[in-house]
């Protein structure tokens, strides 16, 4: 038996509730009530759809989840709603029938779940950081409340049903709008508030095939290539009532291929101006962005050598130097001149000298890693950020790779020229920041003072590198 003053907290509540019009505003407090009333941390509406459990109306430490998916086979929630009785657990993380790592992520240590019934699978659920936190005049608070949420959801679906007599006009038929939707180019979709998919015109179907949920299709950005978090995505967006425009998504099609879309994606609102549900209509931008792709890819390489030009490294060695200084790992940039071009030229032409500049670039190929960053940065001069060089040692070591392998090159039968060039070694560390600009004129220093310690040897042909310093300041 409810205490008296529990009773006259709930009777209040109920009476608070009637002057709460919307359906979602009235879920929203039932929970905030439910929670206060039980001694709760949070409490949560959860409905049942196509296997899920989804947090509809959420209070407390659960009011960040909202929205959340869980599977009803792994939770208490779900076998709730299959028995169609009450649930308790005392310990969450010790019981068979939770989901603990769930739990775990929510701080839910003890639970009530009380189902909602009828036509609306699903429960109210209060949670506790506390061991046995909930006993039987808690179940009993719910299941009043509970019978609140039954009486809300009927009367609004009966206002929607009272609203819904232009789908009666014979030409709004389904088959006639489905007919226009098809007939669309763009791919058009139309989602409910649980996920499900509603209606879908050819080409969606093309993209997301009618047997895939769609929240369970990964979606990228250009920003990331971790797949875009479920809140984030421009479905959950518009649940929440947000107009998305001109978003650009990617993911694989019915046959694996990546398609980049622009979307635009609202929500839908009944009579009420409650949203029911999300309209989405994209527009495969693929071809675009590879053409935009490709331009900017032009932009940034060097027509000869098909290294990075100038500006291209400076946009990737900025962006490699960033990681660097996250992560704390070392770096080297390393500035090399190829010795002797004026004498090819003059000698063998200038065929000759195109040659060897991109036989040099060749060796830096050969030599550095895939993320290493190299590039002509114009004439006779190259670049080279290479990621992780932990010591100056690592520099010395990459310094010796490129020497041997430009002595390899020069052994080669029927050469008209010999290849030499002047390095100038740069070891940074992180934990000092740099510009890649001031790295470059460091690095530069060092390789003129290697060119003209090779000057003053006079041997050749000869790879020389300058002291490798470490820029700590």
């Amino acid at each position: 038996m409810l205490e008296h003053a529990r009773l006259r907290s709930i009777i209040d509540a109920q009476q608070a509730l009637l002057e709460v019009e919307d359906v979602d505003a009235a879920l929203a407090a039932i929970t905030r009530h439910a929670m206060e009333l039980c001694g709760a941390a949070g409490a949560v509406v959860e409905l049942a759809s196509r296997g899920e459990m989804i947090y509809h109306a959420v209070a407390g430490t659960l009011a960040p989840y909202n929205g959340m998916r869980l599977r009803t086979a792994r939770s208490l929630s779900g076998l709730c709603v299959e028995q169609g009785v009450p649930l308790r657990t005392d310990d969450a993380l010790a019981d068979p029938r939770t989901d603990h790592a769930a739990c775990q992520r929510l701080g839910v240590v003890s639970m009530l779940c009380v189902p909602i019934g009828g036509d609306y699978p699903g429960v109210l659920k209060v949670i506790s950081d506390r061991r046995a936190a909930f006993d039987d005049d808690d179940a009993e608070v719910l299941a009043i409340f509970v019978r609140t949420i039954v009486s809300r959801l009927d009367a609004t679906r009966r206002r929607r049903l009272s609203q819904s007599s232009i789908s009666t006009r014979p030409e709004l038929d389904g088959a006639f709008c489905r007919a226009i939707v098809d007939s669309m180019q763009d791919a058009v979709a139309v989602m409910d508030m649980s996920g499900r998919l509603i209606l879908a015109n050819a080409t969606m179907r093309q993209l997301v095939p009618q047997n895939r949920d769609p929240l369970e299709t990964p979606v990228h950005t250009s920003d990331s290539p971790a797949p875009l978090p479920a809140a984030e995505r421009p479905y959950m967006r518009a649940l929440r009532g947000e107009t998305i425009r001109d978003a650009e998504v990617m993911l694989r099609d019915v046959s694996g291929n990546e398609r980049w879309l622009s979307v635009n994606t609202s929500p839908v609102r009944d009579g009420d101006g409650q949203v029911v549900g999300v309209v989405s209509v994209a527009r495969d931008i693929t071809e675009q962005r590879d053409a935009r792709g490709r331009l900017e890819s032009a932009a940034a390489q060097d027509e000869l050598t098909k290294l990075l030009n100038r500006r291209g490294f400076l946009e990737r060695a900025t962006s490699a130097l960033r990681d660097a200084e996250r992560t704390g790992r070392p770096v080297a940039l390393l500035y090399l001149d190829l010795n002797g071009m004026k004498a090819i030229n003059d000698r063998h032409g200038h065929a000759a000298g195109d040659r060897a500049l991109v036989e040099l670039a060749d060796v830096l190929r050969a030599v550095l890693r895939a993320d290493d960053v190299a590039a002509r940065l114009g004439g006779d001069e190259y670049a080279v950020l290479a990621r992780e060089c932990n010591t100056p040692d690592d520099a010395e070591r990459l310094r010796g790779r490129l020497a041997a392998a430009i002595r390899d090159r020069n052994t080669q039968p029927g050469r008209d020229y010999h290849l030499s060039a002047s390095i100038g070694a740069l070891h940074h560390d992180p934990r000092h920041p740099s510009t890649i600009d001031q790295l470059l004129r460091d690095a530069d220093a060092l390789m003129y003072t290697a060119k003209q310690a090779r000057k003053l040897d006079g041997s050749q042909p000869l790879v020389v590198i300058g002291r490798v310093v470490t820029r700590t300041q």
